[in-house]
């Protein structure tokens, strides 16, 4: 219930941005964020631990995963911009 709650507030965070919008292309599992017609983020569960995948420019990226261990790439997400 509490992991339930905590993919809430993301949610409710990404649709707090101006034009983002909750969108389900992979069913109800899996909350993508979208910003004209982009996805910019991805909010869901896998073997019982939730994800928030963010779309970042890989750079940035790279330092923030240095900079926190809980960040780690996501497989579905791996395409250099």
């Amino acid at each position: 219930m509490e992991l339930e709650l905590e993919r809430i507030k993301w949610v409710a965070f990404c649709e707090s941005l101006q034009g983002a919008r909750l969108t389900f292309p992979f069913g109800k599992e899996a909350s993508v964020m979208k910003l004209s017609d982009k996805m910019f983020a991805l909010i869901h569960f896998h073997k019982g631990v939730l994800f928030v995948s963010a779309k970042c420019e890989p750079e940035r990226a790279e330092r923030l995963k240095e900079e926190y261990r809980s960040i780690v790439p996501g497989y579905h997400l791996n395409k250099t911009h």
